[in-house]
């Protein structure tokens, strides 16, 4: 009572924007990638030391989030991820889907978040405190018209993974395969495209919400479970 549930995520993501501009500052190792490139910020890292500052500011009194982090090198185009929870991203290449990071869970509906519990508070054991040591952490060699969709649990609930490879395939169909050198400096144009995308995946994830009747992936889990849940 009288947390506001959305500070505890800002500050944490704002943290980790500040790490990653002054990596040096925070002596960060890079990481390992297998191809030898010396540039890829390591996304797990990141995130365990924008959990730490995040402590030892103070600023946060309580609060929880899960987490998703992605780091991506322009020059060799690998990409390094951290998850934690049900926090996810995809990556669909040539209109197929070719990785869905997985869904951390300690049971239905309880993932794995970061976690700040204040001292005084009843009953602490009650509460799971995962660390960010508790993260997946994967790295993919992406290829040029490679999309990347991340989302939280708002959308992945509501949203079939299917459903949503269909979306971006519609909206970017004008786009995914042309030569970015056709592009030139028009790139407001491609700006466009990704916004509306965003707009188009985010509405599909509220409308579905909103269905009674609709049959999601969270119910979908609820009954793999053995509850019985309707919408998202």
């Amino acid at each position: 009572m009288g947390i506001d549930p959305a500070t505890f995520s800002w500050a944490l993501m704002d943290n980790a924007a500040s790490i990653a501009k002054e990596l040096s500052s925070y002596q960060l190792a890079l990481f390992d990638a297998p191809n030898g490139s010396t540039d890829i910020l390591d996304a797990k890292q990141i995130l365990s030391s924008a959990f730490d500052k995040l402590i030892k500011s103070g600023k946060v009194k309580a609060g929880s989030s899960t987490a998703c982090i992605l780091s991506l090198s322009k020059t060799s185009g690998i990409l390094n991820a951290a998850t934690l929870g049900d926090s996810a991203y995809l990556l669909i290449r040539n209109g197929q889907l070719l990785y869905e990071s997985p869904s951390q869970q300690h049971f239905f509906n309880c993932p794995y978040q970061l976690t700040i519990v204040p001292e005084d508070f009843p009953n602490q054991k009650l509460y799971f405190k995962d660390r960010p040591s508790d993260a997946y952490q994967a790295s993919h060699q992406l290829q040029d018209g490679d999309v990347i969709l991340l989302a939280t649990d708002g959308f992945f609930d509501n949203v079939f993974t299917e459903e949503a490879v269909s979306i971006v395939n519609k909206e970017l169909r004008d786009v995914i395969g042309r030569d970015r050198k056709m592009w030139g400096n028009d790139i407001e144009e491609l700006r466009s495209h990704v916004r509306r995308l965003s707009r188009t995946l985010t509405n599909t994830a509220r409308r579905c919400s909103m269905d009674p009747k609709r049959v999601s992936p969270f119910s979908q889990s609820a009954k793999k479970s053995g509850e019985s849940r309707i919408g998202g």
